[in-house]
């Protein structure tokens, strides 16, 4: 079984290629791809693949525009940060759905269910998928998130997050009395689960919250550095590419 990964996220897509390559039945990862651009230039040069592991959000876009543009696309695995339940809703023969993050014994089901499913699937209504999506990008993000702090469980708001912050390798959500968590998800992903009237990706290593910022000092023609509460011991500076929409966003336009 040959398998297609499309994932934007290296960690993830490492992963993703570990379980695959551990599962028996699979011969080989035909192609390893982060963007649409990429996808579109594989296929017009490789040999139809049996599978497909692909995230919906890819590094210039949705992976949607990748499946309607193949003939005779392979069945599809979708990948995503979204609750199982909300995507039952829109699940159709042959397509399954992996949550990140991906674990073994979801990816050997995922890999069972083609199996049996191989020469019964229908195709699938991509149209339909990517409205399904695109209601849940905006209405079944979590409102909080349950994570170990020490011995503990807790329970965090995702809005009443100070700013969230990769330190290493990790994100970390910073709440407003200056203690931190840390989340199993990838910044890009707490990204899409929150209001963007209120949070701001300034640049790649933090996201903030709008009531957060306590001053802002012009630094170039370009950037803007922020000082934030609770303190960040380094500096927090808007990228130069993400300048203009957050001088639009603090506005509140």
């Amino acid at each position: 079984m040959q398998v297609l990964i499309l994932e934007d996220e290296p960690a993830a897509a490492r992963k993703l290629r570990r379980l695959l390559e551990a599962d028996g039945r699979i011969t080989g990862i035909a192609g390893e791809l982060d963007s649409i651009e990429a996808a579109l230039q594989w296929i017009s040069s490789h040999p139809r693949p049996d599978i497909i592991f692909s995230d919906i959000e890819l590094a210039d876009g949705l992976s949607f525009e990748v499946f309607r543009q193949w003939p005779d696309c392979p069945p599809i695995v979708f990948v995503s940060a979204y609750d199982q339940y909300a995507l039952q809703a829109f699940q159709s023969p042959g397509v399954d759905y992996l949550l990140k993050p991906v674990k073994a014994e979801e990816l050997k089901r995922a890999l069972d269910k083609f199996m049996a499913l191989t020469g019964k699937s229908k195709a699938v209504d991509l149209d339909v998928l990517r409205q399904a999506f695109e209601q849940l990008n905006s209405a079944v993000a979590p409102k909080r998130f349950l994570v170990r702090f020490g011995e503990k469980l807790v329970a965090l708001q995702a809005a009443d997050a100070a700013y969230y912050m990769v330190d290493g390798r990790v994100v970390f959500y910073m709440a407003k009395d200056g203690k931190r968590y840390p989340l199993d998800l990838s910044l890009e992903e707490v990204e899409n689960l929150l209001d963007p009237a209120v949070f701001f990706r300034i640049n790649r290593q933090f996201i903030v919250q709008v009531s957060a910022i306590r001053n802002m000092h012009v630094v170039s023609k370009s950037r803007v550095k922020l000082d934030l509460h609770p303190p960040h011991p380094g500096d927090t500076i808007v990228s130069k590419e993400k300048s203009p929409l957050f001088r639009v966003w603090i506005q509140g336009k």
